[in-house]
């Protein structure tokens, strides 16, 4: 099957994806490792050679030193991630927007509440059991899914 919407949150420790089709969610989950090199690996098994009409990869944004959270060379290794995934996937469009784009400045939990008001309840059983630490990461893959297919 070839989906309409593959869309990828990246990351060098967790990485959230989502399934849409059509307008409808089909599955969402997490690929785990413990860093670059096994996120990788991980992309290399899970991932390569799947297709999907649109493929979404949110990009990190890079802000000044002032405005910055978090070490900026992380950015670079998650920046990483996402061109990977880019070059391991058939599809027919890309988009690749960042943060602000696509969620703006809302915080997670508000973020995260908002995008899984928008699931019924079939979609909410496609996501895949996940550790709650790492549950912002698929929820941010479905959320940018939906915001590509406008819902």
């Amino acid at each position: 099957m070839v989906a309409d919407c593959l869309a990828i949150d990246p990351g060098t420790t967790a990485l959230g994806w989502a399934l849409i089709d059509r307008d409808t969610l089909i599955g969402a989950g997490i690929l785990r490792a413990d860093g670059l090199g096994t996120m990788l690996d991980e992309v290399e098994t899970h991932i390569q050679g799947g297709h999907a009409r649109s493929l979404v990869v949110e990009i990190p944004q890079f802000y000044t030193a002032k405005t910055s959270k978090g070490n900026p060379n992380d950015l670079g290794k998650v920046t990483l991630i996402a061109g990977a995934v880019i070059g391991s996937i058939g599809y027919q469009e890309l988009c690749t927007p960042v943060p602000g784009q696509w969620k703006g400045q809302v915080p997670k939990p508000i973020h995260n509440e908002r995008v899984l008001k928008k699931l019924t309840k079939s979609e909410l059983e496609t996501m895949e059991e996940t550790p709650k630490r790492l549950a912002n990461n698929m929820v941010d893959a479905i959320g940018l899914g939906l915001w590509f297919v406008d819902r």
